[in-house]
């Protein structure tokens, strides 16, 4: 005896709700549901957060940027008792900042660069013939951020003693530069500035202000041999070393005139 199947699950049943034709037999029906899209906004960082600009000025193509007295002063309160006496260069001058500066303490800087930007510069040469000619004892420099590892390099070739080097402070970051300190284990003392500084272009007209990079000087020494270093933070006042206070020649007091004009223009400060 053959068993019939229920007609009911074969075929519709115009009693029963929601069921096939009765000619028709019942067919599997798929359902494609759409997938839902997130409405929710990616969390992920724009381009321009990571790669806009930070400095506000167009990049000089020399590298050419200004230093202000108040990082040599900075520095001369932490390292001048090393400078006094000594002969001192500066490979990349500029407009003579640095030089100028150090002279007010006494200490004999001189200064040379690849352009005639300064007419009291020993030469108008490239940093490496500079200071394979005039042979400094010291160096003291705001070097071209893209060469300044070459700067110490030739500093050792002719027995330069220090070499000291206003840098942004991530330069200690990166591991090709980590071999490359402790392949030389020359970096003996990093000082890092207490407030931010501006080095604007050298070839514009715009006054240094507080600035968005961290900048210290990267104090190099021939015979520091140790992969670890010393420092701590510059003054925001520096005061004036006492080894050097008879020397330093008294031209930076403000005039009556000057003070008046600085208080009417507060942006000037």
């Amino acid at each position: 005896m053959t068993l019939q199947p229920d007609q009911s699950k074969v075929l519709g049943d115009s009693n029963l709700p929601h069921t096939q034709d009765a000619a028709s037999p019942l067919k599997a029906v798929k359902v494609k549901r759409k997938k839902r899209v997130s409405k929710k906004k990616s969390r992920k960082p724009k381009a321009t957060q990571r790669t806009k600009k930070v400095s506000r000025h167009k990049r000089d193509p020399d590298d050419y940027y200004t230093e202000t007295p108040f990082e040599v002063h900075c520095l001369m309160a932490k390292e001048g008792h090393n400078l006094l006496g000594k002969y001192v260069i500066d490979p990349c001058c500029g407009g003579g900042n640095i030089p100028i500066t150090l002279r007010k303490y006494g200490v004999n800087a001189h200064g040379g660069d690849l352009h005639p930007r300064w007419e009291g510069a020993l030469c108008v040469k490239d940093f490496r013939d500079t200071i394979k000619h005039w042979r400094p004892e010291i160096i003291v420099s705001n070097p071209p951020f893209s060469q300044w590892e070459e700067i110490v390099d030739a500093a050792w070739d002719v027995d330069t003693e220090i070499v000291y080097l206003l840098l942004p402070s991530r330069f200690l970051e990166g591991q090709n530069r980590l071999s490359w300190y402790l392949s030389t284990k020359k970096l003996a003392r990093f000082w890092q500035f207490s407030k931010r500084v501006s080095l604007p272009p050298g070839k514009s007209d715009m006054k240094p202000t507080g600035g968005k990079i961290p900048y210290s000087w990267y104090v190099f020494e021939r015979k520091h041999d140790q992969e670890t270093w010393t420092g701590g933070w510059l003054p925001i006042s520096p005061p004036i070393p006492e080894s050097c206070k008879e020397q330093l020649v008294e031209e930076e007091a403000p005039s009556e005139a000057q003070i008046a004009l600085d208080l009417s223009h507060p942006e000037t400060r």
